[in-house]
């Protein structure tokens, strides 16, 4: 899936990191490969138009039906058939 976020989001992940207890190189190769994947889109008329690097990324077909999920402070973006399967796959789990 596709993360949907904002800068204030980005600011506040850099803040958390920067106190993480975690080991520096753990931190320094989770902002690189973190960081360098993030691409700015414009917004137009409630609209973003994917690139199709991240369209390939996500798995989204040019006509895909997509499902757009809220999590606290981002949305994730899927293709609708991968988010089903992932969804049920976490119901199954929850019910064993």
């Amino acid at each position: 899936c596709l993360w949907i976020t904002n800068q204030a989001h980005l600011d506040r992940l850099g803040e958390k990191l920067e106190k993480s207890p975690a080991r520096e190189d753990d931190i320094q190769a989770f902002k690189r490969l973190y960081y360098a994947q993030i691409v700015k889109l414009p917004v137009r008329d409630t609209r973003v138009t994917l690139t199709d690097r991240l369209a390939e990324f996500a798995g989204l077909a040019p006509d895909a039906e997509v499902v757009l999920v809220g999590i606290d402070d981002h949305f994730e973006l899927w293709d609708a058939a991968t988010w089903r399967k992932f969804a049920a796959t976490r119901k199954a789990d929850a019910n064993d």
